[in-house]
């Protein structure tokens, strides 16, 4: 406020000196037009024709303001109805969030009449329409969107998106549908990982694993923190279907591209048994009995199960009772003992030496808690050392206890016996999975009620641990 005050009084001040000066002069200025002389003092003549050049600079304002008055009302009028469609995307999109599709559906028509943002109101119609079931309203406007230079992959997307739900439910037009529209996508932008995972499914489903493995590599790369689940099951169908590569390569006896394949698959999962089983019978194959060897101690330490013990007595030279003292020795190094010593108590049982088995199950933890396999080992050792009603009361036992860890197909909820790369119930690849069992019994020599830390040390001989032995560990 000061500092307007000040600019206008030394304005004033230089308009007063200015008047002053002017009146102060004596010269006189003559005019002449159309035979008419007039003589007038030259700063009246100054300050009249400031005073024109203030007024003709006014009526042009005015006459502009009259001329550009349409112009303005109309750029008014525009600007409210744009803010008006801004506000029913803003909504529409809220309520397609909240789960309210019907009002979704309705501001999307409002903003489609009120704004020219054609991308984002054939978006919110389309997301809005494809929530609410509408599929022919949803694929009308995913194919307008692919049509459009910059929406042509989001327009793909999107019906790829819309095509899946019947392609999954056996629907083969749909699935050809979606795999044209993934192709289109993926085509626009080769590293989408949401395009390459269709054609990688596709692939699966048509037995085309080098197109399959191109797919999941992609899959593997995508970005961002929330993807990491993601990433996970694509890393685990990667190492799956290598080693299933790898096998097929040793058996068309390309070992040097069976090894490379292996050498892989355990790189990404050094855990994953039926590759670890792979490369140990490759090197057994090619007589290389050390590496055989090595390989399989490594598998049983990081995997004690069923599968890598067989790899254990297909490469060593040991007689049972020296293989088992070797083993044990394995297990005391071995970062999952509880399951080494599991494994180790069934083959014992299965050769017949139940002490040792005994000596295996008194090395488990007293934590672990017990399922259908471990009540069938004490039975089989029961029966061993004839008794009869010990034998019978462990069968009862194991018919009421939660089932051993066990491979499963995710399709259809097939348990074989063994991993298999394809499910031998649906034919699905890459399908099976290692499934633990859901314990609910309480652990084993845990302390309650103030008693005694000698029953925590030691495993409960009445209620002994778990053994596993129904298949291998997966990554």
């Amino acid at each position: 406020m000061i500092l307007r005050l000040s600019i206008f009084l030394v304005i004033a001040i230089l308009v007063s000196f200015a008047a002053s000066w002017l009146a102060q002069q004596q010269g006189t200025t003559t005019i002449t037009w159309l035979g008419y002389q007039m003589e007038v003092m030259t700063s009246y003549a100054v300050v009249a024709i400031g005073a024109l050049a203030v007024m003709a600079i006014f009526v042009d304002r005015i006459i502009r303001a009259l001329v550009s008055w349409p112009r303005l009302f109309s750029q008014g009028w525009q600007q409210r109805r744009r803010q008006k469609g801004e506000m029913a995307l803003s909504l529409g999109f809220v309520a397609l969030a909240a789960g309210d599709h019907h009002t979704a559906t309705r501001q999307a028509k409002r903003a489609e009449k009120l704004c020219d943002q054609a991308i984002l109101t054939d978006l919110l119609a389309a997301q809005a329409a494809h929530a609410k079931g509408d599929i022919k309203a949803a694929k009308s406007y995913f194919q307008k969107l692919a049509k459009g230079k910059e929406t042509a992959y989001f327009g793909e997307l999107g019906l790829m998106r819309l095509y899946q739900t019947a392609a999954n439910q056996g629907d083969e037009a749909a699935r050809l549908a979606m795999t044209d529209a993934a192709q289109n996508a993926f085509a626009l932008m080769p590293q989408s990982a949401e395009a390459a995972k269709i054609m990688m499914q596709q692939a699966l489903q048509d037995g085309a694993w080098d197109e399959a493995r191109d797919a999941l590599r992609i899959c593997m790369n995508h970005g961002g923190a929330e993807a990491a689940h993601y990433r996970s099951e694509a890393q685990d169908l990667y190492v799956k279907l290598t080693t299933h590569l790898a096998t097929e390569a040793r058996t068309a006896h390309a070992v040097k591209q069976a090894r490379t394949l292996l050498d892989e698959a355990l790189g990404l999962a050094p855990d994953f048994v039926p590759a670890f089983l792979a490369k140990g019978q490759l090197l057994h194959e090619a007589g290389d009995k050390k590496g055989a060897r090595r390989l399989a101690d490594i598998a049983f330490r990081r995997a004690p199960q069923k599968d890598t013990l067989a790899l254990q007595q297909m490469v060593q030279d040991h007689n049972e009772g020296q293989l088992i003292s070797h083993l044990m020795k394995l297990a005391a190094k071995s970062n999952h003992k509880d399951e080494a010593y599991e494994a180790i108590a069934v083959y014992a049982v299965e050769v017949g030496i139940w002490a040792s088995a005994s000596q295996a199950l008194s090395h488990l933890s007293a934590f672990y808690q017990p399922t259908n396999s471990y009540y069938m080992v004490q039975a089989a050792i029961a029966e061993g050392t004839e008794k009869p009603e010990d034998a019978a009361q462990a069968m009862t036992q194991a018919a009421h206890a939660p089932r051993a860890a066990h491979w499963q197909c995710e399709s259809c909820g097939y348990a074989p016996h063994d991993y298999a790369f394809l499910c031998k119930m649906c034919g699905t690849a890459a399908s099976h999975s290692w499934h633990r069992p859901n314990v609910t019994l309480p652990p084993i020599g845990v302390a309650h009620d103030g008693e005694g830390e000698e029953k925590a040390q030691a495993p409960d001989t009445q209620t002994p641990p778990i053994i596993q032995s129904a298949a291998p560990a997966s990554s």
